[in-house]
């Protein structure tokens, strides 16, 4: 009866300690886990400040290219308008050589 007694007692203390290890290695993993979501909130920050930084960054490349088309909006809108005059004076000239050779041939027929 002793030698049972001291295999439950060894046993018990084989759980004992089971349930120790148990214990800690839950601890472990919590304190992973807690690190793990430490580390998750930091690289979600890293992220966003480079997100920031990179939108900061192309701000001048979009003004600059902004500008650029501005400027040949109204370089082209200049051309087409002096496109647009010319068109109107070689209209314009064109009628008044039509009205001119209207006249000559009149001329040229009553002689």
């Amino acid at each position: 009866m002793g030698n049972d007694l001291e295999k439950v007692l060894t046993t018990l203390n084989n759980i004992e300690n089971n349930q120790n290890e148990f214990s800690n290695s839950i601890n472990t993993l919590e304190n992973n886990q807690n690190r793990f979501a430490s580390d998750l909130k930091n690289l979600d920050k890293k992220v966003d400040d480079l997100n920031l930084s990179f939108v900061a960054g192309l701000e001048p490349y979009f003004n600059n290219f902004e500008k650029q088309i501005d400027d040949m909006f109204d370089k082209l809108s200049s051309k087409i308008e002096n496109q647009k005059n010319a068109i109107d004076v070689l209209s314009a000239r064109s009628i008044q050589q039509e009205a001119d050779i209207n006249v000559l041939n009149r001329v040229v027929r009553n002689q």
